[in-house]
């Protein structure tokens, strides 16, 4: 089953996902070490808009979604790699979710 969605969301989605790789990559959070690269968070709003264009167009899986759309259009994960499935699920969960659920901020990390 192939998931569409409206033309005026594909607009909406195309102007997110160039924000997207427009702070994707690698991104240093203020006193983090310089090993520590996370997702910026105009890249992690960006995404998580997209994925709620998703969910109020009708789709279920909107971390899938996100998955398919930042391979296809080579958006690059904070270590300068492609977003594979398990990297786009830990996104999802650490950086979207909690926004999606309109929480205050990120959960610690367990």
């Amino acid at each position: 089953m192939s998931f569409t969605v409206s033309e005026a969301a594909q607009a909406k989605i195309k102007k997110l996902v160039e924000e997207c790789k427009k702070h994707s990559g690698e991104y240093i959070a203020k006193g983090n070490p310089p090993w520590a690269t996370t997702y910026s968070e105009a890249f992690s709003e960006a995404a998580t808009e997209i994925c709620r264009i998703y969910i109020l167009e009708g789709y279920r899986d909107p971390a899938f979604a996100l998955y398919r759309l930042f391979k296809t259009e080579g958006v690059q994960s904070c270590r300068m790699t492609s977003f594979d499935y398990d990297r786009t699920e830990y996104f999802f969960n650490r950086h979207v979710a909690w926004r999606l659920r309109g929480d205050a901020c990120q959960p610690p990390f367990p």
